[in-house]
């Protein structure tokens, strides 16, 4: 897709692409996967090695997906040298929800996105694919769940029993209530998105 741009030496045809990478965008959309993760690493490290203090802007429009592509995604933003603003422009939910919520230099929301936490769900294998046993499957989600609470925690502030709780089952939370919540810093929209790029 391509869209026009005129600056003072005249009009340019330019990638849409091309325009968001040279304003530092990088989106999270659709399913978190193990692709999806290395491509949001590699674009993280390149916007650092070109400028490490010039912010990093991480649009999300996503359903979820994988908990370790989720977290690499995670460790990657929190030991990036370049700080990393959070946008949820559309549903935050489960792994994607975790990303959002835990934004250390700003988590801004679209006033009708939403965002959605849950406990970690039992991964579906292909057929013929060999699994763990139950009771290894059951502490590995005993352990992943209480390592999401205590970062859910950590990032909103709110009591580790509330967490726990919340992500017992399905939680949607409106844009109002994640900034209530110590999920969001602010509801903004498309302006201050562009504003602050």
């Amino acid at each position: 897709m391509q869209t026009i741009l005129q600056d003072v030496s005249g009009t340019h045809e330019i990638s849409l692409d091309a325009l968001l990478r040279g304003k530092r965008c990088i989106f999270v959309e659709g399913e978190i996967n193990h692709a999806m993760s290395m491509d949001v690493l590699r674009q993280l490290m390149a916007y650092a090695f070109e400028d490490d203090e010039k912010p990093i802007h991480v649009l999300i429009n996503s359903p979820g997906g994988l908990y370790p592509a989720g977290m690499l995604i995670y460790d990657a933003v929190h030991s990036c040298p370049a700080p990393v603003r959070m946008y949820c422009v559309g549903i935050a939910a489960s792994m994607a929800g975790i990303l959002f919520i835990s934004g250390e230099d700003g988590r801004y929301i679209l006033p009708h996105a939403r965002v959605m936490i849950h406990e970690p769900r039992i991964p579906i294998t292909s057929e013929g694919e060999r699994t763990a046993s139950f009771k290894m499957l059951a502490d590995s989600l005993a352990d992943m769940k209480s390592g999401m609470d205590k970062l859910l925690a950590k990032h909103t502030k709110q009591p580790l029993k509330r967490i726990a709780k919340w992500t017992h089952d399905e939680k949607f939370f409106s844009a109002e209530d994640a900034v209530k919540f110590g999920m969001a810093d602010g509801i903004c929209g498309i302006g201050d998105i562009v504003g602050g790029v």
